[in-house]
């Protein structure tokens, strides 16, 4: 069991070493039309994957208003958003699929923000105490929530697998409870079967008494004719 727990505990640092990556300054497509300043962090996630987590963290601290699309969120008008700014901002992230290995799919997430609803983009140049804060959500909240994930779909993995052990297990009961009552038919077929060959035997026997008394009967009946003629 020690070995067991020491085992998970491996798993579960190693899936924080894979996503507990360093978040950077960056500068990418916002839209087919326009790129912008972010901050970007690589995330062993395919992007549907990654956008799911990031719009349930997003949600979870009550923000309304938000819209969704493919590898797209957006808060275009200003909303309060604590964990970024005491000051309402617009933010928007993206995700690009960098590596579609299916066994190791990274997805890098961009997070854009702004003053107001018509402002530039940020930068560590022009806000760098916003852009810290943008760096610091993305490296410890989000994955935090990215850590989360993959424990919840390790643990439910681990609870299907038991599931399936549990039917497994109540499949060789029935088993075992039906082939038992077949042996419990079959020694008492087997029972009747010798009953019936006892019986079988004693009329044998007695048929055999018969043939003989029959038969002397016959050879006196044969001289009593012999006589008579």
């Amino acid at each position: 069991m020690k070995h067991l727990f020491l085992f998970v505990g491996t798993l579960i640092l190693s899936m924080w070493v894979v996503n507990a990556q360093e978040a950077y300054e960056n500068s990418t497509q916002l839209d087919k039309i326009a790129s912008a300043p972010c901050m970007s962090i690589k995330v062993q996630l395919n992007a549907k994957d990654a956008q799911t987590i990031m719009e349930n963290l997003l949600k979870a601290g009550s923000l309304k208003g938000g819209k969704s699309s493919t590898r797209r969120i957006a808060y275009e008008t200003p909303v309060l958003y604590s964990p970024i700014s005491s000051s309402q901002i617009s933010l928007f992230v993206t995700f690009d699929e960098t590596s579609k290995d299916k066994n190791a799919t990274v997805t890098t997430v961009n997070l854009f923000v702004r003053k107001g609803a018509d402002g530039p983009f940020e930068s560590s140049n022009t806000d760098a105490d916003l852009i810290a804060n943008v760096k610091n959500f993305l490296e410890q909240n989000y994955c935090t929530a990215i850590y989360d994930f993959g424990v919840a779909l390790q643990i439910e993995a681990k609870r299907k697998e038991i599931e399936q052990t549990k039917k497994t297990l109540e499949n060789l009961n029935k088993q075992i409870n039906s082939r038992t009552k077949d042996i419990t038919g079959y020694e008492k077929d087997i029972e009747k079967a010798n009953s019936n060959i006892e019986k079988a035997k004693i009329d044998i026997e007695n048929a055999k008494n018969s043939i003989e008394i029959q038969k002397q009967t016959l050879t006196k009946q044969e001289e009593e004719l012999a006589r008579i003629k």
